[in-house]
């Protein structure tokens, strides 16, 4: 049993990991922005910036997690599941940002996930 479902933890690991490198380095590249310094010094104080190299980072624990669960998933199986991935950034980025959600947004993520969920039903 267990050798089933880790492949299935490692696609939710990567889908966490993704939507916190997702949200963590918007709301820094927010934060840390001013409109006046050149891209340069921008960039120097985001790459100095623990939390946006945090978000960078997730991208390791994501793809180590990915590798993973193709290995032992089918391709065509494992990769919807990333959808979901569109669907927690969206809510997320209400959330957390303050990001507006318009009824298009909103649908086309229902879309998203009710697709996720007739594979997964497969």
């Amino acid at each position: 049993m267990k050798n089933n479902i880790l492949p299935y933890i490692s696609i939710f690991t990567t889908i966490l990991c993704t939507v916190y490198g997702q949200l963590i380095t918007k709301w820094r590249v927010n934060v840390l922005g001013v409109k006046s310094q050149s891209l340069l010094s921008y960039y120097k104080i985001l790459f100095f910036d623990p939390l946006f190299i945090s978000g960078l980072c997730a991208v390791i624990p994501a793809g180590l997690c990915w590798i993973y669960a193709i290995k032992h998933i089918p391709l065509n199986i494992a990769y919807p599941f990333i959808g979901l991935t569109f669907a927690l950034v969206m809510v997320g980025s209400a959330i957390l940002l303050r990001e507006a959600l318009t009824v298009n947004i909103i649908v086309g993520t229902a879309c998203i996930v009710a697709g996720i969920i007739i594979i997964a039903l497969r």
